[in-house]
């Protein structure tokens, strides 16, 4: 019964390690795509659109940076009480913001329209400032940029290989300890039947010895595996993924609007 306990617990901590590497990655994907949704909504002045798809982002993946898009949103929108709550949470919560600056004279600013709003005046929301573009003849074909690698470390990241094979490792041993020791446990049975003969309880002694031993080895090395699979997750693959995703972090880089958020992570 301790074996089986033990080899539950050893099971499901791997499956725990590994649901966790699973259920960030899906949750980067998806923020990543709604980001880029919400960008193109913000660029074309949609912001009820960009709002709503900006929050669902930072639900899934809580960076500082989102909400300052979500505080532009909402002074756009005319939300001046919410707008400065977004931004004062947002230098609360980025350690050494870039726009510290801008950020303040924005929470000015909104703060000022948010009396008028509040003294029954209704002001306007502000509107980002134009910007025009003139189109111009290249003079020399565009040359596409070159694709990117996909097995460099800086669009892949550190490699899960050497987790799944470890779990799928340990789960064998695991799977090969219960089986011996539930084959010796029978021989056991077996043995102590008063109906069996002296010959076949010599058998059933040295094939139930046999497979104990196996099992307890099988139950051993499952458990080696597991702490090795395990430190190698915690000491060497998280901080490899950490490290990756800070250096995909998303950036503040000018906007018509003042900043906004770019980059991928």
């Amino acid at each position: 019964m301790t074996r089986r306990t033990i080899a539950v617990a050893l099971a499901l901590s791997l499956m725990l390690v590994g649901a966790a590497a699973r259920g960030d990655a899906r949750s980067d994907a998806r923020a990543r795509k709604i980001f880029r949704e919400a960008e193109v909504h913000f660029n074309l002045q949609e912001f009820e659109k960009a709002l709503s798809l900006y929050k669902q982002a930072y639900k899934l993946k809580p960076l500082p940076g989102f909400l300052f898009n979500i505080g532009q949103c909402q002074r756009y929108l005319g939300q001046y009480q919410e707008a400065l709550f977004s931004y004062r949470i947002y230098l609360a919560r980025m350690k050494d913001p870039p726009n510290r600056a801008q950020v303040e004279g924005l929470i000015k600013e909104t703060e000022g329209l948010f009396a008028r709003q509040q003294a029954g005046e209704n002001p306007e929301p502000p509107k980002p400032p134009p910007r025009a573009v003139e189109p111009q003849e290249p003079d020399r074909p565009i040359e596409p940029e070159p694709e990117p690698d996909p097995n460099s470390f800086e669009n892949r990241g550190p490699r899960a290989l050497p987790v799944w094979v470890g779990i799928s490792v340990t789960a064998g041993l695991l799977a090969a300890g219960v089986v011996t020791g539930q084959m010796a446990h029978s021989r056991a049975e077996e043995y102590a039947d008063e109906a069996t003969s002296v010959p076949r309880r010599r058998d059933l002694k040295d094939s139930g010895e046999s497979l104990r031993t196996a099992s307890i080895v099988g139950f051993s090395l499952a458990g080696a595996s597991a702490i090795a699979t395990t430190v190698y997750y915690l000491l060497v693959y998280e901080p490899a993924r950490r490290a990756w995703r800070e250096r995909r972090t998303l950036t503040l880089s000018p906007s018509p609007g003042g900043l906004t958020l770019s980059g991928a992570f």
